[in-house]
C-alpha cells in the first residue's frame, strides 16, 4: 500500500520536512501555541496532502509502477475525481488487472470496475482484514472489529 496523501499520524515541518508524532503538534495547540519544529522553528502541519499540494513524486512513481504490475487493484474510499491518482486504476485495468472499487456513492470509474461495493470504509476494511486473516491462518484481532467473531 502506498500512502499518496500521507497520514495523520505525523506532523511535518513546512520548512525542513522533518517528521514528528502528531501528538507533539497537538500538545502545542492544546497549550495555545503554534506547533513548531524544534530544529528549525518552521511550522508543523499534519503529514497529509491538502488540495492543490503536489503528491510526493517518489510515492506517485512507485504507485504507478505497482499499478502496472498488479493483478488486482482495489480503490477504497475515493471518489476518483482528482488526477493524477485517479489514473492509477486506469493503468491497472489497461494491464488486465481486476478492479474493485469500495466507496459510498458513485465514482468516475464505476463503469470499468469488475466489482463495485457500496459501503463505508470503516465497515468494509475490517471484513476484508478478517477474510485475509482466515486465508492466511493468522489471528491479528481483525475479526472482532469486523463483527465476525
Amino acid at each position: 500500500m502506498i500512502e499518496l496523501h500521507g497520514n495523520a499520524r505525523y506532523a511535518v515541518c513546512t520548512e525542513c520536512g522533518r517528521k514528528y508524532p502528531i501528538e507533539d503538534a497537538l500538545k502545542a495547540v492544546g497549550e495555545g501555541r503554534l506547533p513548531t519544529c524544534p530544529v528549525c522553528g518552521g511550522l508543523l502541519k499534519p503529514d497529509v496532502i491538502y488540495f492543490g499540494e503536489p503528491l510526493p513524486p517518489d510515492a506517485l512513481q512507485e504507485a504507478f509502477t505497482l499499478a502496472e504490475g498488479s493483478d488486482l487493484f482495489m480503490v477504497v474510499g475515493s471518489s476518483l475525481a482528482v488526477s493524477p491518482a485517479n489514473q492509477l486504476p486506469v493503468v491497472a485495468k489497461s494491464r488486465r488487472a481486476k478492479l474493485i472499487i469500495v466507496n459510498v456513492g458513485e465514482t468516475m470509474l464505476d463503469d470499468i470496475a469488475d466489482v463495485k461495493v457500496e459501503a463505508p470504509v470503516e465497515r468494509f476494511m475490517p471484513m476484508v482484514c478478517a477474510i485475509a486473516e482466515d486465508m492466511l491462518s493468522s489471528r491479528s484481532g481483525c475479526r472482532s472489529s469486523a463483527g465476525l467473531t
